[in-house]
This record gives C-alpha cells, structure tokens and sequence, in this order.
C-alpha cells in the first residue's frame, strides 16, 4: 500500500512538472524591438490625438498636503501635442524594455478648488503642461516560463506648469501661491506612477488567478471567443520579443450545453525568420481546426 502512495505522489509531482513546461500555441507573435520602436515614431502622436485631444476624465478625487487641499472633478484635454521623444529599446542584456515618450505639450481646461494660502477657485482655469515625459522599465518576471508578472517601474517628470484664470486678481493669488502650488505638483508626481502600478497589479492580479475564460476575446463575436491565454511566459532577449497564445476558439461562456471536441492542438514552436525588422505571425492549423468545431 505505502509503496503504491509512493507511486501515485511521484506520477502526481511528475505530471504537475509537465504542466510547468512551456507549450507552443496555435498563435505567435514575433516581434523586433527596434521595428516596434520605428512603428512608435509614427502611432504614439496619433495615437495620443485621437485618445487625448477634446476628451473630458473625471477625476473627482480631493487630495491634501501640507498648507494645501485640492479638489478635482474633472479635466478636459483642449490638446496634447509635442511628442518630441518617443523610445522602445530592449536593454542589452537583459529580458527588460525602456520606453520612454517625452517633449509633450498638454494643455487643459481644470474644474476644480485649490485652497493654497487662498482660495482658488479652477473652474475657469486653464493649465498649461510643457515638457512632460514618461519613463517607465517593463520585463516579464517568471520562475518556470510559464507562468509570468509584469514588473514595472515608472517615472513622471514635467519641465513647467502655467496656470491662468482669466481673471487679473486670481493670477496674482496663483502667482503667490506658487510655491505651494509646486510642492502639489511633486506630491502628485508619483500618484501617477502609482495609478499605473494599480493598472499594472490589476493585470497580475488576472494573470495569476486566471480561468478558461479571463483571456478570451470574442474576435469573431460572443459565440466564437478566441483563447490569448498564454502558453509561455513573454520572450525578450536580443531585441527580439515572443508571445505564444493558446489560440483556440472556446464555445461560448454561457453556451447551454458544452462540449468537448477533439483538437490536434499545436506541439512545435514556429521557426523564426531572420530577417531585419520583421514582425512575424504564426497561425497554426489547429486555430482553424477549433473554429470548425465551434462553428
């Protein structure tokens, strides 16, 4: 009996240690850093354009510090413009990427109370942001290339702030204040930062508690959702970055009955073509062969 337990917990720990190797997918990307970094020069400012420009956020969050409290309800982008630097570099040597977008220009419309020594009202204040940069360092942190985090770190700088009220007394209140008004902006800086950490953890977060459905997207609409759940953890060495995906189209979520359907799923990873600056799409058989069945 003892030696049969034995047996079963070695072919249990065997089996678990199957499951960590990495597996290919029906569907890859790969990708060269340097292409990616060329195809930013032209997409970030258009990108930001349509994202930015003419849009309202509600912020309606109040925060204070010392000799200060600010009160946000929403801010509306008049303009982001600039967009002088713009970076996306595998760092040699490592599994990590810097990109860095920086020279914007952003001007805005603020509704909202600053009470900095005075009382400012923003609701007719508009705010000019030059210089204003982002800095932030992404890698895939995994211990068994399976499974995988992102780790990031990111930074905010601006080169100035100019705040205008349209009223000749208050622009002299904000010029007093400018003091105080500089230390907010330092205060909240790094709340920046950490609302892309939030966004960031809110990804781990589905990464590591992960169902047959988190990844699914329905590329083909709600009956025929495509599996992205990874296979691998994220490649990146030598300027060049792999992403296996499953790859398979699912039966609906909420389908009445499911079924099971016999998929020769995928078993080699696709062959890299060397070939300066490409991006390279895999499709495997086995990505048709599942929309067939679904279907």
């Amino acid at each position: 009996m003892k030696s049969a337990i034995l047996a079963f917990l070695g072919f249990a720990i065997m089996t678990v240690q199957s499951q960590l190797v990495p597996q290919p997918g029906a569907f890859e990307l790969s990708l060269n850093a340097t292409s990616i970094n060329n195809v930013m020069q032209t997409f970030v400012p258009i990108l930001a354009y349509y994202a930015l420009n003419n849009q309202t956020f509600n912020v309606n969050e109040t925060y204070k510090g010392f000799g200060y409290k600010l009160v946000l309800n929403d801010v509306h982008i008049v303009e982001a413009s600039g967009f002088t630097t713009k970076s996306f570099k595998n760092i040699e040597g490592t599994d990590k990427v810097h990109v860095t977008i920086g020279g914007v220009d952003i001007s805005m419309d603020v509704d909202g109370e600053l009470d900095a020594l005075y009382f400012i009202p923003l609701k007719a204040s508009h705010v000019n942001v030059t210089n204003a940069t982002i800095d932030f360092v992404v890698e895939s942190s995994t211990t068994d290339k399976v499974h995988w985090a992102i780790a990031e770190n990111t930074t905010l700088t601006l080169g100035g702030v100019k705040i205008t009220t349209g009223s000749k007394v208050l622009d002299e209140l904000v010029k007093l204040s400018s003091g105080v008004i500089n230390r907010i902006i330092q205060d909240m800086l790094p709340k920046v930062s950490s609302a892309v950490d939030a966004e960031v953890t809110k990804i781990n977060d589905m990464l590591a508690n992960e169902g047959p459905y988190t990844f699914d997207v329905p590329l083909l609409g709600a009956n025929f959702p495509l599996n992205l759940t990874m296979t691998s953890a994220p490649s990146v060495s030598n300027d060049l970055i792999q992403v296996n995906f499953d790859g398979l189209f699912n039966e609906a979520e909420n389908a009445t009955v499911h079924k099971s359907f016999p998929i020769e799923k995928n078993a080699e990873f696709p062959e890299r073509f060397n070939h300066s600056l490409s991006e390279q799409l895999f499709i495997h058989e086995s990505m048709l062969a599942s929309l067939m069945s679904v279907a």
